[in-house]
């Protein structure tokens, strides 16, 4: 549940706590924290309490919205109905004087039962006694590359979206994203729930197999070795580089150099440069490089300096990145 610093809500908050299956998290903040933390925690269902719904309020659920996660219910009185955003995902529910009315209370612990949580189904892959399959053909293609990914200001949105879009049969793809420590792990642990890929915060010397995600701690470099014909995890430093650790640059440039030609790069949304060097080395050593536009990006400042230094091969919008993704994988005989 999100709300405002200014206004509380007891008791719906009590009657949801007290309903079986549910679970409720409640963040208690500013406006400005408020939306950062309920797309970190990517809850299912946001409830945002807000009286009063001025700009502040508008700014906040826009920000919320555009995760790929939250629904959101918004609780404000009528007269502001026309300054709440309209969205697929958003509903509206007019409070009422008595703020303790148990019908209306019980009106929206019904629509959140309705709502529910997204459920993802991995039984294909694991089934009872079966291990994944390591056969000589599509899993040794798939094992033989690499997907490197780096991001940063409006990526976990972006990442979380392009995953959406891609076949469960993919090649291990390793991630940067700009996000503190802590947040990393969360982060990873909500992708693990809704998609249908294995995705962790990645450890130190861990096989990057297929159809698995590993995303860099906030606090540590994360690169690329390759024992034999398999690629491996490895944790670095803690230093900064361009100013960030994890670093995309540090990820792309260890990929280059274990993976070549049998690997594809691809940054997305973020402020700066960090990425764009190397990306320009993995373009170099045969990998095929892939930039987020403008117009998709929140922020166009890496997938930009990666553009300029003629690092990306190919420049779309993150809508058609899952696309091409899959049509240069086929090409290249991988899927």
């Amino acid at each position: 549940m999100a709300q405002t610093e200014k206004y509380t809500y007891p008791a719906l908050a009590e009657a949801i706590a007290a309903e079986p299956g549910i679970e409720l998290i409640e963040i208690k903040d500013t406006l400005d924290n408020i939306w950062r933390k309920v797309i970190t925690h990517s809850p299912d269902i946001t409830i945002f309490y807000a009286p009063v719904f001025e700009n502040a309020e508008k700014r906040c659920v826009n920000h919320i919205l555009h995760g790929v996660y939250s629904s959101v219910l918004v609780l404000a009185e009528d007269t502001y109905f026309s300054h709440i955003p309209r969205a697929s995902k958003l509903e509206v529910f007019g409070l009422v004087k008595n703020k303790t009315d148990k019908a209306f209370i019980k009106r929206i612990i019904n629509r959140v039962k309705e709502i529910g949580p997204v459920v993802k189904d991995k039984n294909r892959r694991n089934a009872p006694g079966v291990e994944e399959a390591e056969g000589p053909d599509l899993d040794a293609r798939l094992q033989n590359h690499i997907i490197a990914i780096g991001a940063s200001t409006g990526g976990t949105e972006a990442m979380a979206k392009l995953f959406k879009m891609l076949p469960e049969d993919m090649p291990g793809i390793v991630v940067v994203q700009h996000m503190p420590p802590v947040f990393t792990r969360m982060y990873a642990e909500r992708l693990d729930r809704e998609l249908p890929f294995s995705v962790t915060e990645a450890a130190d010397n861990i096989r990057i197999k297929p159809r698995t995600i590993h995303i860099a701690p906030g606090d540590r470099h994360l690169l690329v070795k390759r024992n034999g014909p398999h690629y491996y995890t490895h944790l670095g430093g803690t230093e900064k580089i361009n100013g960030h650790c994890p670093s995309v640059d540090v990820l792309f440039e260890s990929v280059a150099k274990a993976a070549g030609k049998n690997s594809t790069g691809i940054i997305l949304t973020g402020m700066g440069a960090d990425g764009a060097r190397g990306l320009l080395r993995m373009k170099k050593s045969g990998a095929h490089t892939i930039g987020q536009d403008e117009e998709s990006s929140v922020v166009y400042g890496m997938p930009k300096k990666a553009f300029d230094y003629g690092a990306v091969i190919k420049q779309v919008s993150l809508g058609e990145i899952a696309m091409h993704l899959i049509a240069h994988l086929k090409q290249i005989n991988v899927l």
